[in-house]
């Protein structure tokens, strides 16, 4: 990489005293690189929502009767599906690239 950088002229030195005479940009640069980190983050997590313990070990809500679980088993099925067609999507892509470009 180092040689990679020399050859596009980055000059590694140069960049890091640039960045601490400014103590500001390294505050700002790094708010940047989370706010990327949480964007990227809640962007996979809706389209591919965590099936959670009652997909993994297969429980629905009449094998527990006494508790009332309204918010989570009744999307489960749309959960599923979601996945399902995001994991068929990947893999669609997948397969895309396995192709030999002519």
């Amino acid at each position: 990489m180092l040689c990679l950088d020399r050859v596009l002229g980055f000059d590694f030195r140069s960049y890091v005293n640039f960045t601490n005479d400014r103590p500001w940009l390294v505050w700002m640069l790094a708010s940047c690189a989370f706010l990327l980190a949480l964007t990227v983050t809640i962007c996979i997590a809706a389209a591919v929502p965590a099936i959670g313990v009652y997909g993994v070990m297969n429980l629905t809500p009449l094998d527990f009767p006494n508790i009332v679980d309204t918010g989570y088993p009744g999307g489960y099925a749309d959960t599923l599906g979601l996945r399902r067609c995001c994991e068929t999507a990947a893999y669609a892509c997948w397969i895309s690239l396995k192709w030999p470009v002519f």
